[in-house]
């Protein structure tokens, strides 16, 4: 089936808003000042919107995480990589990123700066909340719901990105990039609004 055929959906996404509750009880383990700041002691919500906002890049890296995984996800994966040495070093890498045109070549360089497990579709998160371009081409969330619904192969805009995997994501980033760029211009949307779409909707529809 076409996309196109559900614009009008797409168009009405509210990406900005697009927001998660997040428990305090799950993060208060943390001995980390920028998220006791984050929390006050209290839940919170956050959305979309709250990241884009946020100048410092540890808490916006924070915010992503929490965003992303409102309940730190499965395993030790996030404390892992919070309590990492490297965390520093790596918010520190992410500063030259912010609305910066940066190649696929050095995002997978710094990407081993991570070591704790996390994978490179939460790199697709921290790039999208720093504006960041890849070739020129503003950059989008990959996760893996996105992955499972182009494997799906359910909409004929996306069959030549039926094949990505997980564990390799910034292998075919570039391509789902300039995918979602072409394919918005011609249903007169925003990358984002799609992305949200095929995340909300991906799975579920069927003509």
């Amino acid at each position: 089936m076409k996309i196109s055929e559900f614009k009008n959906l797409i168009k009405a996404m509210p990406v900005d808003y697009q927001a998660f509750d997040i428990k305090w009880r799950n993060w208060n383990k943390f001995e980390n000042k920028k998220i006791n700041n984050i929390f006050n002691e209290q839940d919170i919500i956050i959305s979309r919107k709250d990241i884009f906002n946020e100048n410092d890049i540890e808490t916006l890296i924070l915010k992503t995480l929490m965003w992303g995984y409102p309940t730190k996800g499965r395993g030790k994966n996030i404390e892992n990589f919070i309590g990492d040495k490297h965390f520093i070093v790596f918010c520190d890498a992410l500063k030259r990123y912010k609305k910066n045109n940066i190649s696929i070549e050095i995002i997978k360089k710094d990407m081993k700066i991570i070591t704790s497990g996390l994978g490179t579709s939460t790199m697709t998160k921290f790039l999208y909340f720093l504006n960041v371009k890849v070739n020129n081409i503003q950059t989008l969330i990959l996760d893996q719901k996105i992955i499972d619904t182009l494997n799906a192969n359910r909409f004929d805009e996306f069959k030549d990105l039926k094949d990505i995997k997980y564990e390799t994501v910034l292998n075919k980033y570039e391509d789902y990039l300039k995918i979602m760029n072409d394919v918005s211009v011609n249903i007169n949307c925003k990358p984002d609004e799609l992305e949200m779409f095929l995340f909300t909707f991906g799975k579920i529809l069927k003509i």
